[in-house]
């Protein structure tokens, strides 16, 4: 399959916002309850960017470590992941309902996705690649 390479990371970025979701919305109640957040998401509190993100880097590091390549397959690959999952969270964004989702006004819905991208998209990348330079660098 030609375009196979790029749906790999694009596949393994969405499954990994839906595991990082369904992981938040079972733990919700026991790490997030004393903020009084209702709805399960991964901006709504402090508390869940950082675990969120933390969880965003450990995987990226894998990825970065398992994928063989250059450093610029990683990188690529490291985007990919990165769209594939910020491409998985607009989605589910737009299904549960940014009123649901969000404080303010509706229209500040671009300023939450921007955020997301700002939040996730470019540390996915760049945790990729350095964890695929420094498993390159200790093969030598």
């Amino acid at each position: 399959m030609p375009g196979g390479r790029f749906v790999k990371p694009l596949a393994l970025g969405a499954a990994a916002f839906m595991l990082l979701h369904l992981g938040l919305h079972l733990t919700w109640d026991r790490w997030f309850e004393p903020a009084r957040i209702e709805v399960p998401w991964l901006l709504a509190s402090r508390r869940s960017v950082l675990a969120s993100q933390l969880y965003v880097g450990l995987m990226a590091g894998l990825l970065g470590v398992l994928q063989p390549g250059s450093w610029t397959r990683r990188l690529g690959d490291g985007a990919l992941l990165a769209a594939g999952f910020v491409g998985a969270l607009a989605v589910a964004f737009f299904l549960l309902g940014p009123e649901r989702l969000m404080e303010g006004p509706p229209e500040l819905w671009p300023v939450v996705l921007g955020s997301a991208v700002v939040l996730f998209g470019g540390p996915i990348a760049a945790a990729t690649l350095l964890a695929g330079l420094v498993s390159q660098w200790g093969d030598r």
